[in-house]
């Protein structure tokens, strides 16, 4: 093995020299490729904030679509028309709008956990617990007339329930006033009462015919009595198939003026 030389003073300022121009090369080295990593990582953070304002802006404007979707929905809970009840099994009340709460009496808050039957009239217990029995058994939306008593004022209210789900513990309903509707049936009904007791017990003739027509719809007994056919016979006839009337071409062309004159009042 060769043996290394041994430089001679007069050679170390050179070999110093050397040493440190190499040194240098190799810092001058080292200091680029530190600032080539440092744009580098520069950029990435650069464009990593970009991606999070981004997504920053983007939560901004879905908070604000739902707060204003959430706005707009309880809107149209509170202020609608009919009441919004949440229910439990045994008809506790867990939440009501605005219009549930004023159709019960009371305020929104002194509802919550109260039972929706103690604001029923008596002979609507019953009929309310069967409804909401089966609505916690079936999938489908039930639905139910039933009576209040708020105040001692009886309201007449039809009650539309479902459940979600079949494992759920509570339902939806939606309770609407129909006061005002039953009321206008009984005066239909009672009206529809005195109409036939006056046309069955009128001592003149009556026949009621389809204004399209001429058939004959009904009849009353007087005129059953005075031609001798029976109520069937003159059914789904037209009049001047019936007895006296038939064959009268007259009493065609007065049917066909009366329409015209009915449609010229109606019009």
């Amino acid at each position: 093995m060769p043996k290394k030389s041994i430089p001679t003073p007069a050679a170390i300022p050179e070999i110093r020299s050397q040493a440190e121009a190499i040194l240098k090369k190799r810092s001058h080295v080292a200091q680029t490729l530190n600032e080539a990593d440092n744009q580098h990582v520069l950029e990435e953070l650069q464009m990593h904030q970009i991606e999070l304002e981004l997504q920053n802006n983007e939560l901004i404007r879905s908070r604000a679509e739902v707060e204003t979707l959430l706005r707009q929905y309880t809107d149209l809970y509170d202020f609608a028309p009919v009441g919004y009840f949440t229910l439990g099994p045994g008809g506790e009340i867990w939440q009501a709008n605005l219009a549930g709460a004023t159709l019960l009496g009371q305020a929104r808050a002194k509802l919550i956990k109260r039972r929706f039957g103690q604001y029923l009239a008596r002979q609507s217990s019953q009929i309310f617990n069967s409804f909401l029995k089966t609505v916690f058994a079936s999938p489908e939306k039930q639905t139910c007339e039933v009576a209040l008593l708020i105040n001692g004022a009886a309201v007449c209210v039809q009650i539309e329930a479902s459940c979600s789900t079949a494992q759920t513990i509570e339902c939806q309903a939606v309770v609407m006033d129909i006061t005002e509707r039953k009321r206008t049936e009984e005066k239909l009904v009672a009206s529809e009462v005195r109409y036939r007791r006056l046309f069955e017990t009128a001592r003149d003739g009556v026949l009621i015919l389809d204004a399209e027509s001429g058939k004959i719809m009904d009849v009353n007994p007087y005129l059953i009595n005075l031609l001798g056919y029976s109520h069937n016979m003159f059914l789904e006839k037209e009049i001047w198939e019936i007895g006296i009337f038939q064959d009268i071409a007259a009493n065609k062309e007065k049917f066909i003026e009366l329409k015209q004159y009915l449609r010229q009042l109606l019009a």
